[in-house]
């Protein structure tokens, strides 16, 4: 399977999770969109480096540990296709192809940075 068809039937980001963590909000002006997406602007950035770096160095160990991590935090905010890029990480055993799923990880963030902060934009 190509990058381009694995991830062509995933939104950027679950609907029904983004409106399943509104339901959560308790009206007292803390959006959990805002709060999550936060954390997670802040934390998967570092995350990303690490395993770019990794994938560069040949440490396939530290890429699937860090794209497990990566994946279910990304799967927590409904981030489908990063998710799916982070499992096809996690799975492959071959660096050069390691190398082409880490520059797809680094096109769909860009992807879901924006995605997700219009979410927050919205919850504000």
């Amino acid at each position: 399977m190509t990058l381009n068809s694995k991830l062509s039937n995933e939104p950027i980001l679950d609907n029904s999770v983004i409106e399943d963590l509104k339901s959560l909000d308790q009206g007292d002006g803390a959006s959990i969109i805002t709060e999550l997406g936060r954390m997670f602007l802040d934390a998967a950035p570092l995350q990303i480096q690490v395993i770019r770096k990794a994938a560069e160095s040949g440490d396939l160990r530290q890429v699937r540990s860090e794209a497990h991590s990566l994946k279910s935090s990304a799967g927590n905010l409904g981030a489908l296709r990063l998710s799916a890029v982070c499992q096809s990480l996690e799975h492959e055993m071959d660096a050069r192809l390691v190398a082409k799923w880490v520059g797809e990880l680094e096109a769909q963030w860009t992807l879901l940075k924006q995605a997700l902060e219009g979410e927050m934009k919205k919850a504000a």
